[in-house]
């Protein structure tokens, strides 16, 4: 006699390409009556292009997670009725919490604390405990398993919160502020848009005044700010979604766009050029017999990309384009100079 057998597959970590399968198949299951293969089709539909295509075993073992770990009233198919779809009124967005996910929510705040140190990490840690009080269980404190070098902690975070508030309020700020180049601060009308964080300091990006080109200010700069009467003006300048995927750190020289440039990596500086590339759009055009090889990127040339090839010394050398090469061997140069 055979074992009735209800899942099959093991159940696995949820990964954040199964948590977006999870909810597609929430709401299809809650919307129609589908084959399987119609539901197949359908969660690959939803994914593309962000993740790839799923195959009929990963779909199975979605549905018995569905089943097994959220107790969700999915049907299966039988010869008299061949779909699948929730048998009653059921959605996981009115799933409750449980204690394992809260425990993983508050270790991923205490790696947030040593990373950041700033107060958002602190109200998300009180919602914990209001999560904690309405479930009426209590996740106790674990052991730190990752501890990250205390100057890791980004200068300029001390004006987060208060321009996060700004941001998120679309306010203007009166902010003043000292570059380097500067013996004084002066007072400038900031219409602030978001933060990005590069090399241990953190950045405010957004326009100054009613200027018509992004402006960006590090925050270590800053000196004082507090909120502004002027209205505040609608940010129709940048993509924030769109704006660092040609671009490595936060300047942009006026009239800049993004262009091929083309690296050679020598033999020696290739295992950290693939494991950590020099920006997310990095491809490989070709592998030589040496063991060096050809890298092509398409980003916006600033003082911040000078800086990162500079840092691989002789493991690289820049073949395009022209007028790069030649900043790159005068910026060379000029450093050989002061030895």
């Amino acid at each position: 006699m055979t074992a009735n057998v209800t899942n099959i597959y093991p159940p696995m970590p949820v990964t954040k390409a199964q948590s977006l399968r999870l909810e597609i198949l929430d709401e299809l299951l809650g919307s129609n009556r589908r084959t399987f293969q119609e539901l197949l089709a359908k969660v690959n539909q939803r994914l593309y292009p962000d993740f790839k295509a799923i195959g009929k075993r990963t779909l199975l073992r979605d549905l018995d997670f569905l089943i097994d770990e959220k107790h969700a009233p999915v049907h299966r198919p039988t010869k008299a009725d061949n779909f699948y779809y929730y048998t009653e009124k059921f959605s996981l967005k009115n799933i409750p919490i449980d204690q394992d996910e809260l425990a993983s929510l508050r270790n991923a705040i205490d790696i947030l604390k040593q990373v950041d140190n700033f107060s958002i990490a602190q109200e998300v840690d009180y919602v914990i405990r209001k999560l904690e009080n309405r479930l009426n269980v209590d996740c106790p404190d674990e052991h730190i398993y990752v501890q990250f070098e205390r100057h890791t902690s980004a200068r300029g975070a001390e004006y987060i919160d208060e321009l996060l508030d700004a941001i998120k309020g679309k306010n203007a700020l009166r902010i003043s502020y000292q570059p380097y180049t500067h013996k004084e601060p002066s007072e400038k009308i900031v219409h602030p848009y978001m933060l990005k964080e590069f090399r241990r300091r953190w950045f405010l990006i957004g326009r100054e005044g009613d200027g018509k080109r992004i402006s960006n200010y590090a925050m270590d700069r800053i000196k004082k700010l507090r909120l502004s009467n002027d209205a505040y003006i609608e940010n129709d300048l940048f993509d924030p979604e769109q704006y660092f995927s040609n671009l490595i750190g936060v300047s942009v020289p006026e009239g800049a766009k993004p262009e091929k440039i083309s690296i050679k990596v020598y033999k020696q500086a290739v295992p950290y050029i693939l494991s950590k590339p020099i920006h997310l759009n990095q491809t490989v055009e070709k592998v030589f017999a040496d063991g060096s090889m050809l890298v092509n990127l398409r980003l916006i040339v600033n003082y911040e990309l000078k800086s990162i090839l500079l840092s691989y010394g002789t493991g690289i050398s820049v073949r395009g384009p022209k007028y790069l090469r030649t900043s790159m061997k005068e910026l060379i140069i000029e450093m050989s100079g002061l030895y």
